[in-house]
């Protein structure tokens, strides 16, 4: 244990990383699901900001009035804490599986693919986001088995090994993880060849770069402005995604964007019918 708190060895957080990927699909997921459980119990100030903000999305707290991590209950097995720490432990899980599992992204249902294709007939570059919600890391797997080159740009950790664990994580099956604006806009002018390439972002979570202000999900909400920037001035198409599950499928919805506005209120939508599939904390703070 004492090795585990060295400033040099792998933090509890890379451990816990590690860990989960090396286990079974199903004792991964009880895992992470267990793993989050703890950390929010532990974690008053990531409490306190879930709470915030479900309340200005939703304009009220009540889901939380008398829901405490009391587990004993039965009854309480509906509580938002649970759901959340359930749905995201799954999501986590299930994500954690990708690269050597890849029989997960057989069933794969789309909403909108047409939309894609149309696009990618005139133009074989895309600019994609998405947010921290649902089964978002599945998103440029997806792509990547369909054919697509993918490229990435994702935050660095400040803890190197974790930054390092999640670097070899998102660069499986040949997925490129890009750290600069300067080496993505090379990527984006190579010469054009027959692959179609896109090209990633999650928006939300940002703390280091500039970023645009919102009125959704709720006034001030805070996205990443540079894939729009990027967008505009490469004149190439800008997509969300959104990618979650569904029974036994997944699920990835694409739509076009035309302005920042739009994706907000696309997560406003769907946080509307699942809360629990997003990451309530750790959101920007202007």
């Amino acid at each position: 244990f004492s090795l585990l708190l060295s400033k040099r060895v792998m933090s509890i957080t890379c451990v816990i990383f590690k860990i989960a990927k090396k286990l079974p699909t199903t004792l991964a997921i009880i895992f992470c699901q267990t793993i989050l459980l703890l950390y929010l119990l532990i974690q008053k100030k990531y409490r306190v900001e879930i709470k915030n903000n479900y309340q200005k999305i939703f304009g009220n707290d009540s889901i939380f009035k008398g829901r405490n991590f009391r587990l004993s209950n039965s009854n309480q097995s509906n509580s938002f804490w649970v759901k959340l720490s359930q749905r995201l432990g799954k999501n986590f899980g299930l994500m954690l599986k990708t690269g050597k599992e890849k029989k997960i992204l057989d069933k794969t249902l789309f909403y909108g693919e047409n939309i894609l294709c149309n696009l990618m007939e005139n133009n074989p570059k895309a600019v994609v986001v998405s947010f921290h919600y649902g089964l978002w890391e599945f998103l440029p797997q997806i792509f990547q088995k369909l054919g697509y080159e993918i490229f990435l740009i994702a935050n660095h950790p400040s803890d190197k090994n974790l930054a390092n664990e999640l670097n070899k994580f998102r660069s499986q099956n040949g997925i490129k993880v890009i750290k600069t604006i300067t080496e993505m806009k090379h990527c984006l002018r190579q010469t054009p060849n027959l692959s179609k390439k896109l090209f990633g972002f999650v928006l939300d979570n940002t703390s280091k770069t500039r970023g645009y202000k919102l009125n959704e999900p709720w006034v001030g909400f805070s996205v990443l402005r540079t894939p729009f920037i990027l967008a505009q001035s490469e004149k190439i198409p800008l997509l969300s995604m959104f990618c979650y599950g569904q029974k036994d499928k997944i699920v990835v919805a694409i739509n076009e964007v035309n302005n920042p506005e739009e994706v907000g209120c696309q997560l406003r939508n769907y946080l509307e019918k699942h809360p629990e599939e997003w990451i309530f904390w750790g959101k920007r703070r202007d």
